[in-house]
């Protein structure tokens, strides 16, 4: 029969089911050295990985006998993914090269009563492909606490303003047009600019909103051409849309853009006519 040591749950707004996923948990050489010798069995389903004995003493007995034989040493975890990846979908500082320093002995209660790991900026170091270091201690495993042994560990998707580039290279004449969204959100401008190759362009973009990376796009928006003039006395407006569903951002469309003058990072969209 086994017993559960401890429990983390890895949640990314980025997947559709709010689940990191692609990643597991390598243990360090000392950690490895302890899980072969107690027969530690790990498990990693669905983003939650979990630790259990398989063996005698309880895990009680376990955890209290390895805190007395190295009282400030954790059980330590690579976070192991496609780091590219997990950087261009993550919220995180862009000049930051790194891992994620997440412990036991720094967390705070979520409303389900489950202690979430607060990350911490660490240098560089680690196993290869590692995005985080976790370290579990063995005294907060056996704290009397009611949440102790069971983790959270939450990451951000990238959140961006949103920028669209309107070349028309057809023969259709634009007289107003707009980039809208479902809800009715209506992005700035067009500004009439010139792309680095030479060509026109017009440029809309979302000011101040932000606006997070998906894995299943939630966020449409539609180019639509609103005619001057087209005001109808019983108030609705006559207008034509010209796409119907526009690109959405994607980790390959982040660019630093100049905006008032002031470099931007924005999720940059190309829109031909």
């Amino acid at each position: 029969m086994t017993e559960k040591l401890f429990q983390i749950e890895f949640l990314h707004s980025y997947f559709s089911d709010g689940r990191l996923r692609n990643c597991r948990l390598l243990p360090d050489a000392d950690t490895a050295r302890i899980m072969d010798r107690y027969q530690l069995l790990p498990r990693m389903q669905d983003g939650v990985f979990s630790l259990h004995t398989l063996s005698q003493p309880s895990a009680a007995e376990l955890l209290a006998y390895l805190q007395g034989l190295a009282p400030t040493e954790p059980l330590r975890f690579f976070l192991v993914c496609d780091e590219a990846d997990f950087f261009a979908m993550t919220e995180l500082p862009l000049d930051w090269v790194g891992q994620l320093d997440l412990r036991s002995q720094s967390v705070r209660k979520d409303p389900s009563g489950k202690s979430e790991m607060l990350a911490r900026y660490g240098a560089a170091a680690g196993a290869d492909g590692g995005v985080a270091v976790i370290s579990i201690y063995p005294a907060d495993l056996l704290s009397a606490d009611a949440g102790a042994g069971n983790y959270l560990v939450t990451f951000h998707a990238k959140r961006a303003p949103w920028l669209y580039y309107l070349v028309n290279r057809s023969e259709l004449k634009l007289e107003n047009p707009v980039v809208v969204g479902r809800n009715g959100d209506v992005f700035d401008g067009p500004y009439a600019i010139v792309l680095p190759g030479g060509e026109n362009a017009l440029r809309f973009d979302s000011g101040n909103e932000q606006f997070p990376l998906q894995q299943t796009p939630t966020l449409m928006f539609d180019l639509i051409d609103r005619p001057s003039g087209a005001q109808q006395p019983d108030g609705f407006t006559m207008e034509r849309c010209l796409i119907k569903g526009l690109p959405v951002a994607a980790r390959d469309k982040l660019s630093v853009v100049l905006l008032s003058g002031q470099s931007s990072v924005v999720f940059a969209m190309h829109v031909y006519l």
